[in-house]
Parts: structure tokens; C-alpha cells; sequence
């Protein structure tokens, strides 16, 4: 019976441990949008009709939507989870890995992106 009460309680907190992460993702999801309507912003009324290093503005964009997408990903893998009342070990984590990674690189080069070009055209204005 002990036994049992600790596989429990190893579910349960593993399953709070997803409700944590879901939330996350739904943070980067939300951020990754929110910068693309400031890059939007940035472009049209801060850097006009000439913005430098324009090459960076298809990557920005890629890179959030791709943040965007994989948290997606990710949330629908965890509320999946959630619902088949999955247990620690199970075969969604490694897709849910994967997409975490992707999810993280993808809002880490945005942001990492729009700082680089934000700054390069407020230097060159």
C-alpha cells in the first residue's frame, strides 16, 4: 500500500510538474507574438522606410513564428498528456523534449535577433 501512495504521489507531482510547463509555453507563445507586432511597430513608426539590416527581418519573423508553433506543439502534447493520465517514462516525453528545445532555441534566437537588429538601426538613425 506504501508503494502505492508513492506512485501516486509521483504521478500527481509529475503532473503539476506539466501544468507548470504548459503555462510556460503559453508565455512564449504570447511573447513570440508580442514581438513580431514590435518588430511591426519598429518597422513602420521608429525606423520608417529605410531600416538597415533588412536581411534579419525574415529570420526574426521565422524564428518567433517557429517559437509560436513549437509551444503549440508542446501544449497540445501536455494537455494530451494530461488527459491519458500519462506517467513519467512514457513515450510522449521525447516528442515533448524535442519540441521544448525547438521551442526555447527558436524564442532565444528571436529575441536574440530583433535585439541585434533593433540596435544596429537605432545606432545607424
Amino acid at each position: 500500500m506504501n508503494s502505492q501512495a508513492t506512485s501516486d504521489d509521483r504521478r500527481k507531482a509529475f503532473q503539476e510538474g506539466q501544468k507548470l510547463l504548459y503555462d510556460t509555453f503559453k508565455h512564449v507563445t504570447t511573447m513570440s507574438t508580442g514581438s513580431l507586432v514590435l518588430l511591426a511597430t519598429l518597422l513602420r513608426f521608429v525606423f520608417g522606410h529605410n531600416p538597415t539590416y533588412v536581411e534579419l527581418i525574415p529570420w526574426i519573423f521565422g524564428t518567433f513564428a517557429g517559437a509560436a508553433a513549437t509551444s503549440v506543439v508542446v501544449m497540445v502534447l501536455f494537455g494530451h498528456s494530461l488527459l491519458k493520465n500519462s506517467n513519467p517514462g512514457s513515450c510522449f516525453e521525447i516528442g515533448a523534449f524535442v519540441a521544448v528545445v525547438m521551442a526555447a532555441v527558436f524564442f532565444f534566437c528571436g529575441i536574440s535577433l530583433l535585439a541585434v537588429f533593433s540596435v544596429m538601426n537605432f545606432l545607424n538613425s
